[in-house]
């Protein structure tokens, strides 16, 4: 298990973010429901938190099995206030680029949570032979778009009325990062 942990500043304590283990099931599915119904543009793929505690504990011990996928907590006196999954493409073409699906609850925004996700992401894909993260962020989300570009993504291109919230599309950024 990696852990790591971040510092948000002289006074202040940061997360530690770690891999994700099946325990953390039923907490992945509250904060997901927290995180659905406080941040209607959070664009997460691959991950249904609605499904349950189930089948989310079977993906992270699936996921991690099979080199297919990682998930990532951030952790904070034992609360996850945050989580990044990680998704290799298809092997054998495409498995050195990852898909990333990240959020934090918005009681932790704003205090370096996403940015200490960010970097473990990234250095965690630099040891895994991981050439490219790409992701996709709703393009009013402008604190997604900040944090992303702080870390050295690039927005490669959009779709257009790529994303539905109700009634109303909106674009969708197309962002990466490479590695290599």
């Amino acid at each position: 298990m990696i852990t790591s942990g971040f510092e948000t500043g002289q006074n202040s304590r940061g997360p530690i973010i770690r891999t994700a283990v099946a325990a953390d099931a039923n907490s992945l599915v509250v904060l997901g429901a927290r995180l659905a119904e406080n941040d209607p543009f959070l664009v997460v793929t691959g991950f249904d938190p609605v499904t349950g505690a189930a089948l989310i504990r079977s993906a992270v011990v699936d996921g991690a099995e099979t080199g297919s996928s990682e998930i990532f907590v951030a952790e904070l006196d034992n609360e996850l206030a945050g989580f990044a999954i990680c998704r290799r493409h298809p092997p054998p073409e495409r498995n050195t680029i990852l898909q990333l699906d990240l959020g934090v609850d918005d009681r932790y925004r704003r205090r370096g949570f996403g940015s200490a996700l960010v970097l473990h992401i990234i250095d965690w894909a630099r040891n895994s032979d991981i050439h490219r993260i790409q992701l996709a962020v709703v393009a009013e989300n402008g604190a997604a778009l900040s944090l992303y570009e702080k870390h050295g993504f690039v927005t490669e291109g959009t779709l257009r009325r790529g994303f539905r919230l109700g009634s109303n599309f909106h674009d969708v950024h197309v962002m990466a990062r490479l590695l290599k």
